[in-house]
């Protein structure tokens, strides 16, 4: 917020989870669900009472409320910041530190969750990732999951692995007692 010739009253403010700003000498003021231009008027109105002619520029530095999550097989699974009201797969994903071995490409899932009719999309991140058909990148809002599964082959390795561990510390053990 930047208001003419009044450094007091000019700064960077972020909207709490309830919607208000904390305002310089005016207290806590609701803006949520306004737009900018609307933000604007409220400020002149208020600020009236300090400054004769109060000259209001709204700008927007950072969107930190719209974010996507991507879980599964990727690098730093988590929640992820969108800079814009959309989001391509393909960066969601590589904000999230790219795929994992045994990440199930082929079958990627995008969900959009709602309590009543979640929708589901399956991708192919395969072709979009490693043979460039970029026609294929969908496009994210805010809110929507994107689930990178394993492939059966890993999951089955993980299991062999759990059942088998204690049998090769055994083994291991009885190793390094013959020495």
């Amino acid at each position: 917020i930047e208001v003419q010739n009044q450094p007091a009253f000019t700064g960077d403010f972020v909207i709490g989870y309830d919607g208000r700003i904390q305002y310089n000498y005016l207290g806590d003021i609701p803006i949520a669900g306004l737009t900018k231009y609307e933000v604007q008027q409220v400020l002149e109105k208020l600020l009236h009472q300090y400054v004769r002619v109060p000259v209001v520029t709204i700008s927007i530095v950072a969107y930190n409320s719209k974010v996507v999550y991507v879980i599964g097989e990727v690098g730093r699974p988590g929640k992820f910041i969108m800079r814009g009201d959309m989001i391509k797969l393909r960066e969601a994903i590589l904000a999230a530190g790219l795929p994992t071995r045994t990440a199930a490409l082929w079958r990627v899932h995008v969900i959009k969750p709602d309590l009543n009719h979640p929708k589901v999309r399956r991708v192919n991140f395969r072709r979009i990732l490693y043979k460039g058909r970029l026609k294929d990148d969908v496009s994210l809002s805010s809110g929507e999951i994107v689930v990178v599964p394993s492939t059966v082959l890993s999951k089955v390795n993980d299991f062999l692995s759990s059942l088998l561990s204690p049998v090769t510390r055994a083994a291991s053990a009885a190793a390094l007692a013959a020495l």
